[in-house]
């Protein structure tokens, strides 16, 4: 599926936008489990999306969860690179399957 009809479904489904970093922040939300809050500060909505960003580049190899912060937020450690130029591409991939696969998007 593209990013264009990928969108397209999730704003049908979600009323979400195709901006890349309100999708990240909804799969941020959902990865810390804590459900969804009214307000949040920039530096916590940073976070959700460092989250998101983390855990979908985990299931690809790129990160590992090496344990968990004071804050209790997961610690991602590196093990390879991505190239910047292809990160957001990457990320689109990622976000896709994950939408197929825990949020009923196909």
């Amino acid at each position: 599926m593209d990013w264009k009809i990928f969108t397209d479904k999730l704003y049908s489904k979600y009323g979400i936008d195709d901006d890349i970093n309100h999708i990240l922040f909804m799969i941020g939300i959902n990865e810390r489990g804590e459900g969804y809050k009214e307000r949040y500060s920039k530096e916590e909505k940073m976070d959700i999306i460092r989250l998101a960003k983390g855990s979908l580049l985990e299931k690809d190899g790129f990160y590992t969860k090496g344990g968990v912060s004071d804050d209790g937020w997961p610690i991602f450690n590196k093990l390879k690179d991505i190239d910047p130029t292809k990160e957001n591409d990457k990320l689109k991939e990622l976000i896709i399957g994950y939408f197929k696969e825990y949020m009923d998007i196909d």
